[in-house]
């Protein structure tokens, strides 16, 4: 693995849109993101893409490849945050110079469809890439991002975060909507966390790999897709565009693979409506598609959806033990 450089306040940020125009029609959050990391000490950077609107066609995803490879050749640019995730991720990748992005490795942080680009550069660069916040979801968040979610964040760009991964004391699925501002209006309603909660017992140690379960779909099989095997896999799936069947399906087509053949152990982030019965079922389509299995899984992990989040190096050694209850990270993600 290629671990990229530590970042901490002084260092440059490049905002970029690499899957969505999300950000010319949603600027305040892209401003009240830009705003809290200049004033934390950061120096933020946008891109000729990264506000663009518009329809989006083959030319328009070669730009943003070019905007996202500009970043990666600025020596001044230590992370990469998109702006948010997105459908159309895959577009980029044949447009990408995967070797030149070796001898430039950077911190990018990601999560749901970009998890296409994490193992697309895990993949063909051996980059590790962090399953973490974006710009509008995490770091635009009124009045401020939530101290977890920039705790970790922080901790896992400088070289900080190994050890006993903590779940956080709350959490939120609350969405207030962006396009008539009402997240302006006042904080989301925040749930008390009970924890970890253990699917299935036990103890594994592997390198993390994983994301977006759905996003994982478009790359298996393909060229992009990296080695598995001995891995502790995190996988996170949301309600917000797909039905418990279309979920269920997706954990199928991943079994069917052989995806969890080569695992050592699973991490599945919180499932919106924690405690709802659809939760529930969740958690009951996640043991029934593993029945097979004797690996552990731990459930409700910071990684999904829902806020705070968790900032996880892909590549890293991490460890599961239920008896000790506990996950930790073996080592750092950048380079210390």
């Amino acid at each position: 693995m290629k671990k990229p450089s530590p970042a901490t306040p002084g260092s440059t940020v490049a905002l970029v849109s690499p899957s969505s125009s999300l950000a010319s029609v949603a600027n305040h959050r892209v401003d009240r993101a830009r705003t809290f990391l200049e004033r934390v000490g950061f120096d933020v950077r946008e891109y000729e893409t990264t506000r663009e609107s518009g329809s989006w066609g083959e030319r328009r995803a070669e730009r943003r490849a070019e905007d996202l490879m500009a970043a990666f050749r600025d020596p001044d640019v230590d992370v990469i945050v998109p702006t948010i995730g997105g459908y159309r991720t895959s577009a980029l990748l044949p447009h990408l110079d995967y070797e030149e992005i070796a001898v430039n490795p950077t911190i990018l942080t990601g999560y749901s469809d970009l998890t296409v680009l994490e193992y697309a550069l895990l993949s063909q660069s051996e980059l590790c890439t962090f399953h973490g916040p974006t710009a509008m979801p995490q770091l635009g968040e009124y009045p401020k991002p939530f101290e977890y979610t920039i705790d970790h964040f922080f901790d896992a760009i400088s070289g900080q975060l190994a050890g006993t991964i903590e779940p956080s004391e709350s959490w939120t699925d609350e969405f207030l909507d962006w396009f008539e501002r009402r997240d302006l209006e006042r904080r989301r309603k925040l749930h008390d966390n009970n924890g970890y909660e253990w699917l299935r017992e036990g103890s594994a140690r592997g390198r993390l790999l994983g994301g977006h379960a759905y996003s994982l779909l478009h790359v298996i099989g393909t060229d992009y897709w990296p080695d598995h095997n001995g891995s502790i896999l995190v996988l996170e799936e949301t309600m917000e565009e797909s039905s418990l069947r279309e979920i269920e399906s997706y954990f199928i087509d991943l079994r069917n693979a052989g995806l969890f053949e080569q695992i050592e152990g699973l991490v599945v982030g919180r499932f919106e409506q924690y405690d709802s019965e659809e939760s529930k079922r969740f958690r009951k389509i996640i043991l029934s598609v593993t029945e097979e299995y004797d690996f552990p899984i731990l459930y409700g992990v910071d990684v999904s959806h829902t806020d705070p989040q968790l900032t996880l190096p892909y590549g890293v050694e991490a460890e599961l033990d239920s008896e000790e209850g506990s996950f930790r990270l073996l080592e750092e993600g950048v380079s210390v």
